[in-house]
């Protein structure tokens, strides 16, 4: 039987189609949309998104900022430790999260 493929939970990329992928409990966000959820809780491009929900990373229900791709939500906390992942822990394995080398 085969593996299923990761893809991004917020722009259905394939592993072999991003530089990295970031996996949380059930959910999974490439290096693109990290920079643009980071883009977009820093005001810097506008998406409206659907009623706020609970962070499909950590759970948190309230947060200063989220952003909302089809199949999942991001608050602005994981989006910074999105960010951490990507640029200083390079294939370390964190709490909830970790780097999937594409």
């Amino acid at each position: 039987m085969t593996e299923p493929v990761a893809r991004c939970s917020f722009c259905e990329r394939e592993r072999r189609e991003t530089r990295a992928l970031i996996e949380g409990p059930g959910v999974v966000i490439c290096d693109r949309c990290v920079e643009v959820a980071h883009d977009y809780i820093d005001g810097i491009t506008a998406r409206p998104h659907a009623q706020a929900r609970g962070c499909t990373f950590c759970g948190l229900a309230e947060a200063r900022a989220q952003y909302a791709g089809p199949r999942a939500v991001i608050c602005d906390a994981c989006i910074l430790l999105c960010v951490e992942i990507l640029v200083e822990h390079r294939g370390s394995t964190l709490p909830r999260a970790r780097l999937i080398r594409g």
